[in-house]
């Protein structure tokens, strides 16, 4: 499989040929069946699956770059493979050798998953999905929302409560009888992301497809930093993408403001601190997601070497991981709002056109940082600095 800097140059080249059709993609909600063939093709959806399993093996570091040149062709995709990317490091931690040998090694001839985690109403986290013990093994029932990449996928995973009241992800392939999709995503924003609902009517699962999370929901672990960071990702990618359509337009003969004195946008020195101000926010949330990154790996790394029973000095890191990843995400979702808003003072008021949909962009990241409000990673990190307090031991940090 190919290495890290490899599969970065392939997601570069992805993001140029993503890009160029993204806002029609946007315009129409259509599913993105070309970009995430472009993708899989590339090999990037096993970017993290170990060597013995088929894939490429790479740290953290090297996926979020992958994730961010993604996300500035197309958030709208790189919304779409994130489940899949945090499914496989699940795997790889909480699932059995059957399991990594069944799942990791699909993906990496290929196979895509998807989610079926949300669900409307109910208590946060508090699942209805239901998966029931019969004679000849269980069955799946519930009504999923935010299906994210199941339209598209061969696998969802979904979240379920057992008889006994355990939290577990059942993995189920998409055409099985009884799985339902609905392609009924409508949010103002990520409109390509192939989400929906997905309903499960007594669906068959046997016991090697279902993971418990039991486990994971009193041991501190990565996979909540490792799904952040990709979030992290996205977002900075959507920073990176208004930077190039504000570059765009000054560059591409926008009349200056009739009291600037210049003729063109290029030389007016307010769209100069427009470019300046987005080029300097989407510099920090890639630098500070990087940085995240690499403590992230240096923990997973950690974790991963401990075997069963973590080792005392993993905690540390872990602990350490998901405080900087909360981190990036404060600063990468400032920064993918404000790069949104400003591109539009490159220029005048023709760039609110419908037909350029310029837009997008701040639609995408308004929709996408709603996932993880901000007062939390605020509050987490400032009781850590005040009080040296951990933060939660939870799937989302």
């Amino acid at each position: 499989m190919p290495d890290g800097a490899t599969l970065i140059d392939a997601a570069r080249a992805a993001r140029r040929e993503i890009a160029r059709t993204s806002s029609e993609r946007d315009r129409t909600a259509a599913l993105p069946t070309e970009p995430l063939r472009l993708i899989l093709s590339a090999g990037l959806g096993a970017a993290r699956v170990p060597w013995r399993y088929g894939g490429s093996e790479v740290r953290f570091r090297d996926l979020v770059e992958i994730v961010i040149h993604i996300a500035a062709g197309d958030a709208s995709v790189g919304q779409l493979v994130q489940p899949h990317f945090i499914f496989l490091e699940r795997v790889r931690l909480m699932g059995s050798e059957t399991q990594r040998q069944h799942y990791l090694a699909a993906a990496a001839a290929g196979a895509f998953f998807g989610n079926a985690i949300s669900e409307k109403g109910g208590a946060p986290g508090r699942w209805a999905t239901h998966l029931k013990r019969t004679a000849g093994g269980y069955r799946l029932s519930g009504h999923k929302f935010y299906g994210t990449g199941s339209l598209l996928a061969q696998y969802t995973f979904v979240g379920a409560l057992t008889d006994d009241e355990r939290r577990v992800l059942a993995v189920v392939p998409t055409d099985r009888l009884g799985v339902r999709l609905e392609d009924d995503w409508e949010g103002f924003g990520q409109r390509a992301t192939a989400s929906g609902s997905v309903i499960f009517d007594h669906v068959s699962v046997e016991p090697d497809e279902i993971i418990d999370l039991g486990p994971w929901e009193t041991r501190r672990h990565h996979t909540g930093s490792g799904s952040q960071i990709i979030h992290c990702a996205i977002d900075a990618g959507i920073a990176a993408a208004a930077l190039d359509e504000a570059i765009g337009l000054g560059r591409g003969g926008a009349r200056a403001s009739r009291d600037s004195g210049v003729e063109w946008a290029r030389d007016d020195t307010a769209v100069q601190d427009v470019i300046g101000d987005v080029a300097a926010h989407a510099f920090a949330a890639e630098a500070s997601v990087l940085r995240a990154a690499d403590l992230l790996d240096r923990a997973a790394e950690a974790l991963y070497a401990s075997g069963t029973e973590s080792e005392p000095h993993v905690e540390p890191l872990l602990v350490e991981a998901s405080l900087a990843v909360a981190k990036a995400k404060i600063v990468s979702t400032r920064a993918a709002l404000r790069a949104g808003e400003r591109l539009f003072e490159v220029g005048g008021a023709s760039n609110t056109a419908r037909s350029r949909n310029l837009d997008r962009h701040w639609r995408n990241a308004r929709t996408h940082t709603t996932h993880d409000p901000l007062a939390y990673k605020f509050r987490v990190v400032g009781d850590s600095l005040l009080n040296d307090r951990d933060p939660p031991n939870s799937f989302t940090f």
